[in-house]
């Protein structure tokens, strides 16, 4: 920071994503005693067919942020303490939502296309998840002993998950 600034804390470091993918570039040069912004939004529509390029993107930026006054310019917000906490569950929180949804999905798609003894006409319920999750090998046709096997797992992993509702 010190090289492309020649050490000049005065410069203004304007960081396109400083409060969320760039969050750990904007506290880095913030610690160094720069003084950090976020970028403000392009519109991506004003430059169709311009071209991109990282060279470009800065000067829209620079071109968004000279105009302004310091005290116009948007503050990143600290990645710190219960904020960024929140970001992380609520990460998670949508990793495992979306992990879920396909577990149920598929398992649903598995019972409905195989004899497995399951009526999925309706959408699988809690009690048909962890009914399934016990379920036992059995000595049947090798298709549906593989996909016997394979509901298991995905009721198994549907219980390991929680739901949504469980979230709130």
């Amino acid at each position: 920071m010190a090289r492309r600034t020649g050490a000049d804390l005065a410069a203004l470091w304007v960081n396109e994503g400083a409060a969320s993918y760039r969050a750990i570039l904007a506290g880095a040069v913030g610690a160094e005693g720069y003084e950090v912004v976020e970028a403000a939004r392009i519109d991506a529509r004003a430059h169709h067919g311009v071209g991109k390029s990282d060279q470009l993107d800065a000067q829209r930026i620079a071109r968004t942020a000279l105009p302004l006054e310091i005290k116009q310019l948007r503050r990143p917000r600290v990645s710190e303490g219960v904020r960024a906490s929140l970001r992380v569950r609520i990460s998670v929180r949508e990793a495992m939502t979306g992990e879920r949804t396909r577990a149920v999905n598929a398992l649903t798609a598995l019972v409905r296309v195989n004899d497995l003894g399951l009526d999925a006409r309706k959408a699988l319920t809690s009690v048909q998840f962890a009914e399934v999750s016990r379920w036992r090998a059995r000595d049947e046709e090798l298709v549906l002993a593989i996909a016997r096997t394979e509901a298991i797992r995905f009721a198994k992993r549907i219980g390991e998950l929680p739901s949504t509702s469980s979230w709130l």
